[in-house]
């Protein structure tokens, strides 16, 4: 998956290229799968689904059609949407194009989370962004909230320290040219996603993607 940096600076992208409505509802979509309270709950806030043949994917179309009358009037929904659409293609990048695989590597995740804090500064600095998102008052009484177990207040808290914490050295696993291919090979279908959505032309096939799980 990628983090919450990439969704937040790919939603402000979106919005760019046409307005979806109200804006801090979009950004705050595009980042909320990630607000699973516990590791465990990070498979239903996805989405994540395994066939009888050992085949995992993000879910995509399953969440589209739970929230089909609320996409794409509702930002929040239309955001969490494009979210596992995100998923689905960065996994494809780091896994398959890049054949990035970590587990069972030595201080692997240490490294890859300082990673994230240096690659939080360059998204920061190279797309000019700045924290929008505040919790809406009845954010815990949105149907979306049923998916998974969500601590919004504490994410959201984590998420603004994003803007103000940064990592040591240089990254390792995770780079901002690969950010840059990331974004040149697969923010077009993004938004091709994002447009087709928004204009009533369907949902996407995430099952095509899907990967055969030899890790966590």
């Amino acid at each position: 998956m990628a983090q919450r940096m990439i969704h937040y600076m790919i939603g402000t992208r979106l919005l760019e290229k046409e307005d979806s409505g109200d804006r801090m509802r979009f950004l705050l979509g595009s980042i909320l799968p990630d607000a699973y309270r516990l590791r465990k709950e990070r498979d239903a806030s996805h989405f994540v689904r395994r066939t009888a043949d050992g085949m995992v994917f993000y879910d995509a179309g399953s969440f589209f059609d739970a929230y089909r009358e609320r996409i794409p009037a509702d930002g929040l929904y239309l955001g969490y949407y494009m979210h596992l659409v995100e998923d689905v293609f960065y996994r494809t990048f780091i896994r398959k194009d890049k054949k990035l695989e970590i587990f069972g590597i030595p201080d692997a995740v240490r490294v890859l989370h300082n990673d994230y804090r240096l690659l939080n500064r360059y998204i920061i600095d190279t797309y000019g962004l700045h924290n929008e998102i505040v919790m809406p008052a009845d954010l815990l009484q949105e149907p979306v909230m049923q998916c998974a177990d969500f601590a919004c207040e504490e994410f959201l808290e984590e998420f603004g320290q994003d803007f103000c914490v940064s990592g040591e050295g240089s990254t390792v696993y995770i780079t901002g040219e690969m950010l840059e291919e990331f974004l040149a090979a697969y923010y077009p279908l993004i938004e091709q996603e994002y447009l087709r959505v928004l204009h009533g032309q369907g949902k996407m096939n995430a099952q095509k993607y899907a990967w055969k799980r030899t890790g966590e």
